[in-house]
């Protein structure tokens, strides 16, 4: 109980470095939300409950053995021999358990962690660099749709005017975002009859293609003098509602709306890194402006020449200038919107990495542990083997052998379970595999690599066993 207890106080205190690095976490969306995972009372109670319990059980198992002493074998010294056999292999079955656990969690590290090495060379279909994005949202503020409209007008030529910016435009969800709103598209043509597909459906300003460097492959963007009526649609959604046609100019119904499509825009990331292409629809934004539905209100996206995070503390200043009473619920760059992305595979990788590495590190010290027994326990037949003319090689070899055959076991079981758990994470892997082969046949290597080094120390302790100190060993 005592040493459950030692190792309780050392894990809670680990345990609040990591939630205090948690608490630190930031979601890719337009305004901060603050996370508290500081352990409170409840949770040291629980893990000192846990401790004392994991204490009385695992004691219990020595402490009847060690009850159950037969006299007359250790009088005959034989207490070695068959009464040992059986708890010894109790011993193994928890190595080849920490092994084969350890190796799981470090092979969802490993694919996590590569996951996120080729995330960093994801095509998005946009252009992150010099791009600066502030969220705010008139309607808090009661502004009306022609308010709102002149709002935006008159924040764009501000904006526009300020040295180095390249260019202006609005979006009522930014992109990568995760959440945003979807509909069902109606298209129909002579040929095929009625297609119907869902859609992410985003409200742009005009100059929305050019500042967030989304190319058109063809057609035309957004002018001052569209109306409600029209609509750009992506590569993805024009193929699917207009298969070897020309979806210019064809007509897109969204319930008891109508939309002229304009323009064809090229594939992009929507909601989420990891995902396929998926449909688009954009809508003219400030000939609607009282349809955005976002729940982060209307975003600025500003494209400089140069480092766009200085340009925050100006943008912001202008929108103050023009209502002081307007929040500003959200500054970032583009560039930081998608690293705020990686959110959950860096989080997978780092949990996992920690509780692999501590897994591994006990899977190590049950090793030693086993094999320091082993070594014990066998001193008097390693002496006789000596004293027979086995050599220290020998010796080596055959402890090695024994703690190599239980980490050779707890790998095989771990692969067989890691094999069919991490097919589930392939939804959140980028660019990989969720049986990688570098990935299962790396960590086990390494963990074999590391298993091996806590073999030697006692496998070279038993080749320096003196062969007549072994046969007066009690």
């Amino acid at each position: 109980v005592f040493l459950a207890l030692m190792g309780a106080a050392l894990g809670f205190v680990l345990a609040v470095l990591a939630t205090t690095a948690l608490s630190r976490i930031q979601l890719p969306i337009s305004f901060p939300i603050a996370f508290d995972f500081t352990p409170d009372w409840r949770v040291l109670a629980f893990t000192i409950a846990l401790s004392v319990l994991t204490g009385i059980v695992f004691g219990l198992a020595p402490a009847i053995r060690s009850a159950k002493t037969d006299l007359i074998s250790c009088l005959k010294d034989q207490g070695s021999g068959l009464g040992g056999v059986r708890l010894f292999g109790l011993r193994n079955a928890l190595v080849v358990v920490q092994v084969s656990l350890s190796l799981v969690l470090l092979i969802g590290s490993g694919l996590f962690v590569r996951s996120l090495q080729n995330a960093t060379s994801i095509d998005l279909g946009m252009k992150t660099d010099n791009l600066i994005m502030l969220a705010f949202d008139p309607k808090l503020n009661h502004y009306t749709p022609e308010r709102t409209g002149q709002f935006l007008s008159q924040l764009r030529e501000r904006v526009s005017a300020m040295p180095g910016v390249k260019s202006v435009s609005f979006v009522d969800s930014i992109p990568l975002s995760i959440g945003g709103v979807n509909f069902d598209f109606d298209a129909t043509d002579g040929r095929s009859g009625k297609r119907t597909a869902n859609a992410d459906t985003y409200r742009v300003g005009r100059d929305y293609f050019q500042t967030l460097g989304l190319p058109i492959v063809r057609g035309r963007a957004f002018q001052p003098r569209d109306g409600t009526g029209v609509a750009i649609v992506n590569e993805r959604l024009a193929n699917q509602l207009f298969p070897k046609q020309d979806a210019i100019g064809q007509t897109i119904h969204e319930r008891k709306d109508a939309y002229q499509i304009i323009a064809i825009a090229r594939n992009s990331k929507s909601r989420t890194l990891g995902e396929e292409p998926a449909n688009c629809v954009y809508l003219s934004l400030e000939a609607a402006p009282d349809q955005v539905m976002s729940f982060f209100g209307i975003s600025i996206l500003v494209k400089t020449g140069t480092n766009a995070g200085q340009y925050a503390r100006a943008i912001k200043g202008q929108i103050q200038t023009m209502d002081p009473n307007m929040a500003v619920t959200g500054t970032e760059t583009m560039q930081e919107h998608v690293d705020k992305a990686l959110l959950l595979p860096k989080i997978c990788a780092t949990l996992l990495g920690v509780c692999g590495l501590v897994g591994l590190a006990l899977a190590a010290i049950g090793l030693y542990g086993v094999l320091s027994y082993v070594v014990r326990a066998r001193t008097r037949e390693i002496g006789i083997r000596m004293a027979l003319g086995a050599n220290r090689n020998g010796v080596v070899g055959m402890i090695a052998r024994q703690g190599l055959a239980l980490a050779a076991t707890g790998v095989t079981v771990g692969l067989a379970i890691a094999w069919a758990v991490t097919r589930f994470a392939a939804t959140f892997l980028y660019g990989i595999d969720a049986h990688d082969a570098i990935t299962f046949v790396g960590v086990p290597a390494v963990l074999l690599g590391v298993a091996l080094v806590a073999i030697l120390g006692p496998a070279r302790r038993a080749s320096r066993v003196e062969p007549m100190s072994a046969l007066r060993y009690e």
